[in-house]
């Protein structure tokens, strides 16, 4: 069976046979200059679910998608996913996090 849950704004996790996949996990914060806002606060359980999934996949690279402050929630048990980007700017930006000290590879 597969399961999804809906996080906030477009993240999301979809699991099947206890693997997860998580979706664009802007949890908290303002993007764009702070003239974005989440429409409602992510719940605790969902933000724990993010926590426990084994994948993080980034649909592209703009804040209300890929927002740097919220990664760290995040351990070496995750493993991100990316799209490789002629300007390199996810790619240096989880570079600048620490590969391979915060999260368990990345794609």
């Amino acid at each position: 069976m597969i399961k999804f849950e809906f996080v906030n704004h477009s993240s999301f996790i979809i699991t099947k046979d206890n693997v997860s996949l998580a979706a664009d996990p802007w949890i908290e914060g303002s993007v764009f200059n702070k003239s974005w806002d989440l429409l409602s606060v992510t719940k605790e359980s969902s933000k724990q679910n993010l926590i426990n999934s084994d994948y993080i996949w980034f649909s592209h690279e703009h804040p209300d998608h890929f927002n740097p402050k919220n990664l760290n929630i995040f351990s070496d048990k995750n493993t991100f996913i990316f799209q490789k980007t002629k300007d390199r700017r996810v790619e240096w930006r989880e570079d600048a996090r620490g590969r391979g000290k915060g999260c368990a590879g990345i794609v």
